[in-house]
């Protein structure tokens, strides 16, 4: 006879994989990894797309070093959290986000995920 779902199980997020995790720390440098992990349990979905962005953003900003961290935006309504994807460049403020928006227009707006909100591509 199947298991029967409860109220208990039904809310039971089963963790992210290590492979994944160990995938993301290959290409990215989790600042604060508690927190990244936490956020992509919570939303497991955006492990692809943060993984194929890789290969963009080195298209794009080939000597880059991209970061991973989680922000917290507060407002009168709660909270929002979404996981940052921050690019560390060397190129100077106008070429980055001119960088920044072919990355945007190349490939992360043609991507389902970027209309939940819950990621966002920035540089520093």
């Amino acid at each position: 006879m199947p298991e029967q779902m409860t109220s208990d199980t039904a809310s039971f997020t089963p963790p992210i994989p290590v492979v994944p995790l160990e995938e993301l720390s290959h290409y990215f440098v989790l600042r604060n990894r508690d927190a990244v992990v936490g956020f992509l349990e919570s939303h497991p979905e955006l492990i692809r797309p943060v993984l194929e962005a890789y290969t963009h953003i080195q298209a794009v900003f080939p000597d880059a070093q991209a970061f991973l961290d989680v922000d917290i935006d507060g407002d009168l309504l709660g909270q929002h959290q979404q996981l940052v994807v921050a690019i560390a460049t060397d190129v100077d403020a106008h070429a980055a986000v001119t960088r920044l928006r072919t990355f945007d227009f190349d490939w992360w707006l043609t991507q389902p995920a970027s209309k939940t909100g819950l990621l966002l591509f920035t540089v520093e």
